[in-house]
Protein backbone atom coordinates (compact mmCIF):
# COMPACT_ATOMS: atom_id res chain seq x y z
CA UNK A 1 0.00 0.00 0.00
CA UNK A 2 1.00 3.74 -0.18
CA UNK A 3 1.28 5.85 3.01
CA UNK A 4 -1.19 9.38 2.93
CA UNK A 5 -0.60 12.56 4.71
CA UNK A 6 -2.46 15.49 4.74
CA UNK A 7 -1.40 19.21 5.50
CA UNK A 8 -3.42 21.30 7.80
CA UNK A 9 -3.71 24.80 6.90
CA UNK A 10 -4.64 25.97 9.95
CA UNK A 11 -1.74 24.52 11.75
CA UNK A 12 0.64 24.04 9.34
CA UNK A 13 1.29 20.77 10.47
CA UNK A 14 1.47 17.62 9.01
CA UNK A 15 -1.52 15.15 9.52
CA UNK A 16 -1.21 11.36 9.07
CA UNK A 17 -4.24 9.71 7.69
CA UNK A 18 -3.07 6.20 6.71
CA UNK A 19 -2.61 3.42 4.30
CA UNK A 20 -4.35 2.96 1.11
CA UNK A 21 -4.52 -0.18 -0.41
CA UNK A 22 -3.12 0.85 -4.00
CA UNK A 23 0.62 2.14 -5.12
CA UNK A 24 1.69 4.96 -7.21
CA UNK A 25 -0.02 8.15 -6.97
CA UNK A 26 -0.42 9.80 -10.01
CA UNK A 27 -2.88 12.36 -9.68
CA UNK A 28 -5.77 13.59 -6.70
CA UNK A 29 -9.45 15.13 -7.12
CA UNK A 30 -11.23 16.27 -4.43
CA UNK A 31 -14.96 16.88 -4.17
CA UNK A 32 -17.25 17.83 -1.19
CA UNK A 33 -16.87 14.56 0.31
CA UNK A 34 -14.35 12.45 -0.89
CA UNK A 35 -10.70 12.33 -1.89
CA UNK A 36 -10.41 10.17 -4.93
CA UNK A 37 -6.80 9.40 -6.19
CA UNK A 38 -5.80 7.71 -9.21
CA UNK A 39 -2.88 5.08 -8.88
CA UNK A 40 -0.84 3.47 -11.70
CA UNK A 41 0.28 0.20 -10.16
CA UNK A 42 3.61 -1.25 -8.82
CA UNK A 43 3.76 -4.01 -6.62
CA UNK A 44 0.62 -3.28 -5.16
CA UNK A 45 -1.63 -2.84 -7.91
CA UNK A 46 -3.26 0.08 -9.62
CA UNK A 47 -6.60 1.49 -9.66
CA UNK A 48 -8.84 4.09 -8.21
CA UNK A 49 -8.91 5.25 -4.35
CA UNK A 50 -11.85 6.91 -2.89
CA UNK A 51 -11.35 8.16 0.75
CA UNK A 52 -14.01 9.43 2.28
CA UNK A 53 -12.93 13.10 4.24
CA UNK A 54 -15.09 11.85 7.67
CA UNK A 55 -14.50 9.02 8.72
CA UNK A 56 -11.33 7.94 6.47
CA UNK A 57 -13.35 5.49 4.71
CA UNK A 58 -11.67 3.89 1.63
CA UNK A 59 -12.64 2.15 -1.57
CA UNK A 60 -11.32 0.85 -3.98
CA UNK A 61 -12.32 0.29 -7.65
CA UNK A 62 -9.76 -2.24 -9.71
CA UNK A 63 -10.41 -4.13 -12.94
CA UNK A 64 -11.44 -6.68 -11.17
CA UNK A 65 -13.97 -5.82 -8.77
CA UNK A 66 -15.58 -3.03 -10.37
CA UNK A 67 -16.55 -1.40 -13.99
CA UNK A 68 -13.13 0.13 -14.43
CA UNK A 69 -11.42 -1.07 -17.88
CA UNK A 70 -7.92 -1.55 -16.37
CA UNK A 71 -5.70 -0.31 -13.41
CA UNK A 72 -2.95 1.19 -14.84
CA UNK A 73 -4.18 5.02 -14.31
CA UNK A 74 -2.77 8.63 -14.69
CA UNK A 75 -5.27 11.16 -14.18
CA UNK A 76 -9.06 11.49 -11.98
CA UNK A 77 -11.17 14.49 -12.03
CA UNK A 78 -14.36 15.39 -10.86
CA UNK A 79 -17.19 16.56 -12.81
CA UNK A 80 -20.29 17.09 -10.82
CA UNK A 81 -21.66 13.39 -10.16
CA UNK A 82 -18.86 12.11 -12.59
CA UNK A 83 -15.42 10.90 -11.83
CA UNK A 84 -13.12 10.54 -15.33
CA UNK A 85 -10.20 8.39 -15.26
CA UNK A 86 -7.61 8.08 -17.80
CA UNK A 87 -5.13 5.51 -18.32
CA UNK A 88 -2.17 3.44 -20.28
CA UNK A 89 -2.52 -0.15 -21.96
CA UNK A 90 -1.85 -2.70 -19.13
CA UNK A 91 -1.43 -5.91 -21.08
CA UNK A 92 -4.96 -7.32 -21.86
CA UNK A 93 -6.20 -4.43 -20.04
CA UNK A 94 -6.59 -1.02 -21.96
CA UNK A 95 -7.52 2.17 -19.24
CA UNK A 96 -8.09 4.55 -21.78
CA UNK A 97 -10.83 7.22 -20.50
CA UNK A 98 -13.55 5.76 -18.30
CA UNK A 99 -16.24 7.52 -16.48
CA UNK A 100 -17.83 6.63 -12.48
CA UNK A 101 -21.17 7.79 -11.62
CA UNK A 102 -21.33 8.78 -7.88
CA UNK A 103 -24.79 8.46 -7.67
CA UNK A 104 -25.46 5.44 -9.76
CA UNK A 105 -22.32 3.43 -9.03
CA UNK A 106 -22.51 2.85 -12.55
CA UNK A 107 -19.04 3.06 -14.93
CA UNK A 108 -18.92 3.83 -18.97
CA UNK A 109 -16.11 2.77 -20.89
CA UNK A 110 -15.04 5.10 -23.68
CA UNK A 111 -13.92 2.94 -27.27
CA UNK A 112 -11.00 5.55 -28.43
CA UNK A 113 -9.44 3.36 -30.69
CA UNK A 114 -9.74 5.87 -33.54
CA UNK A 115 -7.08 7.45 -31.74
CA UNK A 116 -4.78 5.36 -32.39
CA UNK A 117 -3.59 4.70 -29.07
CA UNK A 118 -5.02 3.77 -25.51
CA UNK A 119 -2.22 5.76 -23.42
CA UNK A 120 -4.60 8.90 -21.83
CA UNK A 121 -2.53 11.10 -20.17
CA UNK A 122 -4.40 14.02 -18.57
CA UNK A 123 -7.87 15.20 -17.96
CA UNK A 124 -8.99 18.86 -17.72
CA UNK A 125 -13.08 19.74 -16.90
CA UNK A 126 -14.91 22.21 -18.73
CA UNK A 127 -17.99 23.52 -18.21
CA UNK A 128 -19.98 21.13 -21.41
CA UNK A 129 -16.52 19.96 -22.04
CA UNK A 130 -13.95 17.50 -21.23
CA UNK A 131 -10.60 17.63 -22.62
CA UNK A 132 -7.98 14.89 -22.44
CA UNK A 133 -4.13 15.06 -23.24
CA UNK A 134 -3.63 11.96 -25.33
CA UNK A 135 0.27 10.31 -25.59
CA UNK A 136 1.45 11.18 -29.31
CA UNK A 137 -2.12 12.47 -30.74
CA UNK A 138 -2.46 16.20 -29.04
CA UNK A 139 -6.00 16.78 -26.97
CA UNK A 140 -9.50 15.16 -27.49
CA UNK A 141 -12.27 17.26 -26.94
CA UNK A 142 -15.37 15.88 -25.70
CA UNK A 143 -18.80 17.47 -25.90
CA UNK A 144 -21.00 16.27 -23.35
CA UNK A 145 -24.30 17.63 -24.33
CA UNK A 146 -23.95 15.80 -27.96
CA UNK A 147 -21.79 12.67 -26.33
CA UNK A 148 -19.17 13.50 -28.97
CA UNK A 149 -15.55 13.41 -29.26
CA UNK A 150 -13.40 15.44 -31.11
CA UNK A 151 -9.69 15.01 -32.40
CA UNK A 152 -7.80 18.04 -32.38
CA UNK A 153 -5.52 18.83 -35.04
CA UNK A 154 -2.88 15.36 -34.39
CA UNK A 155 -0.76 15.81 -37.38
CA UNK A 156 0.12 19.11 -36.99
CA UNK A 157 1.09 18.15 -32.97
CA UNK A 158 2.32 14.70 -33.14
CA UNK A 159 3.45 14.60 -29.64
CA UNK A 160 1.92 13.57 -26.00
CA UNK A 161 -0.22 15.91 -23.89
CA UNK A 162 1.26 15.09 -20.96
CA UNK A 163 -0.43 17.25 -18.88
CA UNK A 164 -3.31 20.26 -20.00
CA UNK A 165 -5.15 22.87 -18.48
CA UNK A 166 -8.24 24.90 -19.66
CA UNK A 167 -7.85 28.78 -19.17
CA UNK A 168 -10.94 30.75 -20.78
CA UNK A 169 -10.27 30.41 -24.61
CA UNK A 170 -6.90 28.53 -23.83
CA UNK A 171 -5.68 24.88 -23.28
CA UNK A 172 -2.28 24.64 -21.93
CA UNK A 173 -0.54 21.50 -22.97
CA UNK A 174 2.92 20.34 -21.63
CA UNK A 175 4.54 17.45 -23.76
CA UNK A 176 6.05 15.43 -21.25
CA UNK A 177 8.81 12.79 -22.14
CA UNK A 178 8.09 14.16 -26.05
CA UNK A 179 10.23 17.11 -24.99
CA UNK A 180 8.80 19.75 -26.72
CA UNK A 181 7.82 22.05 -24.72
CA UNK A 182 5.04 24.09 -23.94
CA UNK A 183 1.74 24.51 -26.45
CA UNK A 184 -1.79 26.57 -26.23
CA UNK A 185 -4.38 25.95 -27.97
CA UNK A 186 -6.46 29.09 -28.99
CA UNK A 187 -10.44 27.46 -29.10
CA UNK A 188 -11.54 30.47 -30.90
CA UNK A 189 -9.38 30.41 -33.81
CA UNK A 190 -7.92 27.06 -33.92
CA UNK A 191 -4.83 28.15 -33.92
CA UNK A 192 -1.29 26.75 -31.91
CA UNK A 193 1.25 28.24 -30.37
CA UNK A 194 4.30 26.62 -29.23
CA UNK A 195 7.47 27.35 -26.59
CA UNK A 196 10.70 25.77 -26.35
CA UNK A 197 14.09 26.66 -24.80
CA UNK A 198 14.67 28.94 -27.70
CA UNK A 199 11.95 30.99 -26.18
CA UNK A 200 13.02 31.16 -22.21
CA UNK A 201 11.72 27.54 -21.19
CA UNK A 202 14.29 26.23 -19.06
CA UNK A 203 13.51 22.82 -20.22
CA UNK A 204 11.25 20.84 -22.50
CA UNK A 205 10.01 18.14 -20.58
CA UNK A 206 7.14 19.61 -18.95
CA UNK A 207 5.41 16.92 -16.34
CA UNK A 208 2.91 19.92 -15.06
CA UNK A 209 0.99 22.91 -15.39
CA UNK A 210 -0.95 25.28 -13.17
CA UNK A 211 -2.97 28.22 -14.29
CA UNK A 212 -2.85 31.27 -11.76
CA UNK A 213 -4.18 34.46 -13.14
CA UNK A 214 -2.19 35.91 -15.91
CA UNK A 215 0.49 33.60 -15.14
CA UNK A 216 1.10 30.03 -16.28
CA UNK A 217 3.38 27.46 -13.57
CA UNK A 218 4.90 25.26 -15.42
CA UNK A 219 7.28 21.86 -14.08
CA UNK A 220 9.85 19.38 -15.61
CA UNK A 221 10.61 16.00 -15.58
CA UNK A 222 14.35 15.00 -14.97
CA UNK A 223 16.34 14.85 -17.84
CA UNK A 224 18.44 11.97 -17.81
CA UNK A 225 19.98 11.51 -13.76
CA UNK A 226 19.61 15.20 -13.76
CA UNK A 227 17.67 16.82 -10.96
CA UNK A 228 15.20 19.56 -12.45
CA UNK A 229 15.14 22.05 -8.94
CA UNK A 230 13.80 24.92 -11.53
CA UNK A 231 10.11 26.27 -12.13
CA UNK A 232 8.63 28.65 -14.84
CA UNK A 233 6.43 31.03 -14.80
CA UNK A 234 4.97 32.01 -18.23
CA UNK A 235 3.43 35.62 -18.39
CA UNK A 236 0.78 36.28 -20.46
CA UNK A 237 0.47 40.00 -20.22
CA UNK A 238 4.21 40.34 -20.86
CA UNK A 239 4.63 37.36 -23.16
CA UNK A 240 7.69 36.42 -20.74
CA UNK A 241 9.17 33.46 -18.80
CA UNK A 242 10.22 33.52 -15.59
CA UNK A 243 12.53 31.03 -13.64
CA UNK A 244 12.30 29.72 -9.87
CA UNK A 245 14.96 27.63 -8.22
CA UNK A 246 13.34 25.06 -6.05
CA UNK A 247 14.94 24.66 -2.70
CA UNK A 248 17.85 22.21 -2.07
CA UNK A 249 17.20 19.70 0.31
CA UNK A 250 16.53 16.67 -1.80
CA UNK A 251 18.01 14.26 -4.79
CA UNK A 252 15.51 14.64 -7.32
CA UNK A 253 13.17 17.26 -7.66
CA UNK A 254 11.22 16.32 -11.00
CA UNK A 255 7.70 18.27 -10.12
CA UNK A 256 4.70 16.32 -11.20
CA UNK A 257 2.08 18.25 -10.09
CA UNK A 258 1.12 21.81 -9.44
CA UNK A 259 -1.69 23.27 -7.63
CA UNK A 260 -3.17 26.81 -7.14
CA UNK A 261 -4.60 27.64 -3.87
CA UNK A 262 -5.29 31.62 -3.42
CA UNK A 263 -1.92 33.06 -3.16
CA UNK A 264 0.04 29.84 -2.67
CA UNK A 265 1.36 27.76 -5.11
CA UNK A 266 1.92 23.85 -4.30
CA UNK A 267 4.23 21.53 -6.08
CA UNK A 268 4.53 17.92 -5.36
CA UNK A 269 7.44 16.71 -6.32
CA UNK A 270 9.79 13.49 -6.67
CA UNK A 271 11.50 11.96 -3.53
CA UNK A 272 8.68 12.69 -0.97
CA UNK A 273 8.77 16.34 -0.76
CA UNK A 274 6.00 18.89 -1.41
CA UNK A 275 6.67 23.25 -1.44
CA UNK A 276 4.59 25.75 -1.41
CA UNK A 277 5.67 29.30 -2.58
CA UNK A 278 3.62 32.35 -1.64
CA UNK A 279 3.17 34.99 -4.04
CA UNK A 280 3.82 38.72 -3.55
Amino acid sequence: GTRLWRYNKSTQGIEWIGYIPLNDIQKIAVDNENVWLACGGGAGGGGLVRLNKADKSIRSYTYQNSGLKGDSLTSVAIDGDDVWVTGYIGGAMRVGINKYNKVTDVWTNYDITYLGTWHVLDIAVENEYIWFGVAWNGIVKYVKAENRWEKLWTNEFPVSSKTIAVDGDYVWMGSGDGEAGLFRYDKVNSTLRQWTIAHGLSYNKIYSIAVSGNNIWCGFGGIGENPQRIVNVYDKVTDTIKVYNLPVGNNMYYTYDIGVDGNAVWFATYINSAYRFTKG
